[in-house]
């Protein structure tokens, strides 16, 4: 009697290999870039400037989270970055509104009878709004000098699955704004100071008469800048697969409608009046 042996293969092994399926936006890791005009277009449409304390919590918080992340994998960061691990941004943002919330508490308390004497220490409330920017965009400086990425790129793999993207960057990016930003960080403290300056000098335009008096909403400017170089540094320590979100969220898209309204609105009431 002979036994018939089934030596027919399953059909699975005669199919071919599942090709790798490219991963979608939505599985990708997000990138800490936020594109320089997103800064712009948020703080002009986001009434009474609200953008510029948000978005400074906003680097904070970016800024402690990387740092923590580096100090757990004992990656070597600069002293400037290391610093954002004891930094606290729900703290900071108070620091950066206490000179508004102290002012606008001492106007109310007081009364009448010494709004003379409020109106004359009044200046120092920007100026110390300032000085916070101004450590702000000196750290940005620092941690987005050339030759810092690099270094902490040396404990990274450099496999094929977590390759680090440091040829994204356009020629015209390597030739005009990291040039910029070299010479910038070899005086890290005046090219804080010269952004802060430009943020008085649009803060004044608040003065002009008519709808110009918007034109204040130009203080962003230096913002942007700041996060266009802090762009070029996330470019270079995170992975090329990072996902970077260039649409507005939900909430976003409401307050840039609502801003915009409301703009439109002072436009129309000065052009009723004169």
């Amino acid at each position: 009697m002979t036994t018939q042996l089934d030596t027919a293969a399953p059909e699975d092994s005669l199919a071919p290999p599942a090709e790798p399926v490219a991963a979608s936006s939505t599985d990708r890791a997000q990138s800490r870039q936020q594109p320089f005009w997103h800064v712009i277009v948020l703080a002009v449409f986001i009434p009474l400037s609200l953008y510029l304390p948000y978005w400074y919590y906003k680097t904070v918080k970016t800024l402690r989270g990387h740092a923590i992340q580096l100090s757990e994998k004992n990656a070597a960061m600069p002293a400037t970055l290391a610093a954002y691990q004891r930094t606290n941004p729900a703290v900071a943002l108070l620091l950066l509104l206490s000179p508004t919330i102290l002012g606008f508490v001492l106007f109310v308390a007081l009364g009448p009878a010494h709004y003379s004497w409020l109106r004359m220490i009044g200046p120092a409330i920007p100026v110390l709004t300032l000085l916070f920017f101004a450590a702000l965009f000196r750290d940005i400086v620092l941690i987005s000098s050339p030759g810092v990425a690099q270094q902490e790129g040396e404990h990274r793999s450099k496999s094929v699955e977590s390759p680090i993207a440091e040829s994204t960057e356009s020629p015209r990016d390597r030739s005009l704004s990291n040039r910029i930003l070299a010479k910038a960080s070899h005086h890290p403290n005046l090219t804080a100071a010269s952004l802060c300056i430009s943020m008085a000098s649009f803060w004044i335009l608040s003065k002009c008469g008519g709808p110009f008096f918007l034109l204040f909403t130009l203080s962003c400017l230096p913002l942007a800048v700041a996060q266009h170089w802090l762009n070029s540094y996330w470019r270079q320590v995170e992975p090329s697969q990072t996902h970077i979100n260039y649409a507005f969220n939900p909430v976003e898209l409401i307050c840039i409608i609502a801003g915009s309204l409301y703009m439109a609105l002072i436009v129309i009431n000065f052009s009723i009046k004169h």
